[in-house]
């Protein structure tokens, strides 16, 4: 009697699973999860710099310009981490500076692959692999 391909039952990729000895002993479920993140790099700041950071921000988002901020700390007295009295750029590129740092601190996120089986082999045996992804 003549079946045609169409019909012939056909070998399924995972049925190589059932003709395992032991099954649950030689197949392990894997998870791969792949994480990107930019915070491992962020050099820690000291208290007095990191409270001088937040203060620029905090008044520059009260509305107060870049020259006004740099007077304000001018006349109190406070100086740039080099000892030098702050100008309008210099309060620029630091808004600029935290901004990013602030950005890089968050910016972190994974990605889930799905659920593989993987089926082991044995070690030592010449051409056999560590993990066979079925």
């Amino acid at each position: 009697m003549w079946i045609s391909r169409a019909t012939w039952r056909s070998q399924l990729p995972s049925s190589d699973l059932h003709h395992i000895k032991n099954f649950e002993s030689n197949v392990t479920l894997g998870l791969k999860v792949d994480v990107y993140t930019k915070s491992l790099i962020i050099p820690e700041l000291s208290e007095d710099r990191l409270r001088r950071l937040k203060l620029i921000s905090s008044l520059s988002d009260e509305g107060l310009t870049n020259r006004q901020i740099s007077d304000l700390f001018n006349s109190l007295g406070i100086h740039t981490p080099r000892g030098e009295s702050y100008t309008p750029k210099n309060v620029w590129v630091t808004l600029m500076k935290w901004r990013k740092r602030e950005h890089r601190w968050f910016e972190t996120y994974s990605i889930i692959h799905p659920p593989k089986f993987y089926l082991r082999t044995i070690r030592g045996l010449k051409g056999s692999k560590q993990n066979t992804e079925r």
